[in-house]
């Protein structure tokens, strides 16, 4: 499915081809769905597509791609759902640069950006989760480490209506599934 990004002064809008082409029928469609956050037009079916097309997008990363995710059970629903990269949770008892560093070691010669690997910063999107990928991001920046937040952007987006973990997307997928 195509989606269409619009963006505006204060707000980002990611629209599919399929709500354009309802929303071309109906104004106020249209107009609600002008709003952040406001998926009221968006039906499973096209929440559902949009994950998928969002799953596609990482598993087709350029480069060397790491997900880090906050816990177990992340990893895990990442697994069911299809996402092929590799992934790492962040709960290892080690303070958050030295994990990083392990990941992506400095060396004293430069790497080639082919050879370094990119951190997809895929944390929850409750308050909790915007901070850990606010101060991972920070880390990252700091070491020199390619990152990526986008992914998790998307997602919250997508299906903040509905969940605001990682663990949930494989429940959250099987049920717009069955409704669609």
């Amino acid at each position: 499915m195509t989606y269409f990004r619009f963006q505006t002064p204060h707000f980002i809008i990611l629209l599919s081809e399929n709500f354009l082409e309802k929303a071309m029928k109906d104004e106020k469609c249209y107009e609600d769905a002008g709003r952040y956050g406001n998926m009221d037009g968006w039906t499973d079916r096209d929440i559902l597509e949009g994950v998928k097309t969002l799953i596609d997008e990482l598993n087709d990363m350029e480069g060397d791609p790491l997900v880090l995710v906050e816990g177990k059970k992340d990893l895990m629903a990442l697994g069911a759902i299809g996402v092929k990269v590799p992934a790492m949770a962040l709960n290892q008892g080690m303070e958050l640069f030295d994990l990083l560093d392990s990941i992506s070691p400095t060396d004293t010669v430069p790497r080639s950006k082919k050879d370094q690997k990119r951190i997809v910063i895929l944390t929850d999107w409750d308050r909790k989760g915007g901070q850990l990928a606010s101060r991972i991001g920070k880390a990252c920046s700091h070491l020199g480490i390619p990152h990526d937040t986008e992914i998790r952007r998307k997602l919250a987006q997508l299906t903040g209506k509905y969940i605001r973990t990682v663990e949930s997307l494989g429940s959250l997928m099987e049920r717009l599934e069955r409704s669609t």
